[in-house]
C-alpha cells in the first residue's frame, strides 16, 4: 500500500522514511532578550551622552564668545560685563 501525501502537508510524513521534519516555532530563549534589553540600553546610554556633550559644547562656545567680546568692548571690566551679558540672556551666574 502506497502513503500519498498533500504538498506542504507532514501527515504521515516520519523520519524513517525521509520526509521532512515536523516545522518547529521559534525558539525564545532568555538570552536573546537579554540580548536585545543590553543593547537598548547601551544605546539610551550613548544617546544621553551624546546629548549632553552636545549641550555642554554649545555652552562652553557662548561663554568663550560672551566673554571675547566682553574683553574687546570693556578689557578692564570683563568679568562684570560677562555677567551681566549671561544675566541679561536668562542664565544664572556662575
Amino acid at each position: 500500500m502506497r502513503i500519498v501525501r498533500k504538498i506542504g502537508s507532514n501527515e504521515g510524513a516520519s523520519e524513517e522514511d525521509g520526509g521532512p521534519a515536523p516545522m518547529q516555532g521559534p525558539s525564545h530563549s532568555p538570552a536573546l532578550f537579554t540580548y536585545a534589553g543590553l543593547t537598548l540600553l547601551v544605546l539610551l546610554l550613548a544617546g544621553t551622552w551624546l546629548v549632553w556633550f552636545s549641550q555642554y559644547l554649545y555652552h562652553r562656545m557662548a561663554m568663550q564668545d560672551i566673554y571675547g567680546a566682553c574683553a574687546r568692548l570693556m578689557p578692564d571690566n570683563r568679568e562684570r560685563c560677562a555677567d551681566t551679558v549671561i544675566i541679561q540672556r536668562g542664565g544664572a551666574r556662575r
